[in-house]
């Protein structure tokens, strides 16, 4: 059975990785690579190979046969590569991964041991040292994701706090600089949710960096290759982004509600610059409402500072509804 789960993490990273370069692994190209690992018999057993997604006429592997088992196995190569520091470590940090793999991996780092990860923290943490001379677009956006996973490494919170803090003191890059400031929050700082949102909310940079940010990672904004951060130029559609902050505002883990004045901000600001609601109609208004009131707050000035934004959000949701109507 391990065989066989190493087997598909190679086979399932390869063929993601393969999708950035428009192009597919062949059955040929999956035994080189299980050969390495002396698994390549595995291509000759149907009953693995029944797990793809196979053309007939060129032997071309698209994916799997459930979209749910590539992510899967994807999130555990990830994991495994962290671990180890085997393939595809660190190359997946240049890739822009998909928000469902990685919240598998979030999960499944819950089921890992300290020592493990301590041994993630430890490679992402270099991979950041590695590339801090260097302000190429791989360079940064390698920094980016290794703050990122790092901020999401569970259980050792001690430790993540300090590679964190080491990052935020020496830290140039916005695009990075705005991994931090998430990983931060998510974490349960408070007084970083408040120098974030103030820098939302005076500096113009920040702000459609903000935006740029959530358009790239929720893949509203497929950006080809080109030095970060990402400015929102106010014309792009944020119907992947709404989606994704209105599930984030309706969850009640204190994490998630760590980020709901910035995220109801995030949404203001999309609006307004666009001068449309968007996705954001009366049903889910209302669900912004409802989870908004919703008693799950561990800190009265923080509850009053969320339901001052969402006062200003329902402002200009009442004012664009008035202009439709009229």
């Amino acid at each position: 059975m391990r065989i066989l789960k190493k087997g598909l993490e190679i086979s399932s990273w390869n063929i993601y990785e393969r999708r950035y370069q428009e192009r597919n692994l062949t059955i040929n190209d999956m035994e080189e690579l299980l050969k390495r690992e002396s698994t390549e018999y595995l291509t000759k057993e149907q009953s693995f190979l029944n797990l793809f997604d196979i053309k007939p006429s060129s032997n071309e592997i698209v994916g799997m046969i459930y979209e749910q088992f590539l992510e899967y196995f994807v999130a555990c190569s990830i994991i495994r590569g962290c671990r180890e520091g085997i393939l595809p470590f660190p190359f997946f940090l240049e890739k822009e991964i998909r928000p469902e793999i990685n919240r598998i991996v979030r999960s499944l780092w819950l089921k890992e041991k300290n020592e493990y990860l301590e041994s993630c923290l430890m490679r992402l943490w270099e991979a950041y040292e590695d590339n801090l001379d260097f302000e190429t677009y791989t360079a940064i956006t390698i920094r980016n994701h290794s703050i990122y996973y790092i901020g999401r490494i569970p259980i050792i919170k001690e430790s993540v706090i300090k590679k964190l803090t080491v990052a935020d003191r020496i830290e140039e890059n916005l695009f990075v600089q705005l991994s931090i400031a998430f990983s931060f929050i998510k974490l349960g700082d408070y007084d970083r949710e408040e120098r974030f949102y103030r820098k939302l909310t005076s500096n113009s940079d920040w702000d459609k960096a903000n935006r740029g940010y959530h358009l790239v990672y929720w893949g509203d904004w497929i950006v080809d290759a080109y030095e970060p951060p990402y400015f929102d130029d106010g014309k792009i559609d944020w119907e992947k982004s709404f989606e994704n902050l209105l599930e984030h505002i309706e969850n009640t883990q204190l994490e998630y509600v760590m980020l709901r004045r910035v995220e109801l901000l995030t949404i203001r600001r999309f609006i307004e610059e666009r001068k449309l609601l968007g996705r954001l109609n009366k049903d889910n208004f209302d669900k912004i409402r409802n989870s908004i009131n919703c008693e799950v707050y561990k800190n009265e000035d923080f509850k009053k500072k969320v339901y001052d934004e969402f006062v200003k959000l329902e402002q200009i949701f009442i004012r664009l509804n008035e202009i439709k109507l009229n």
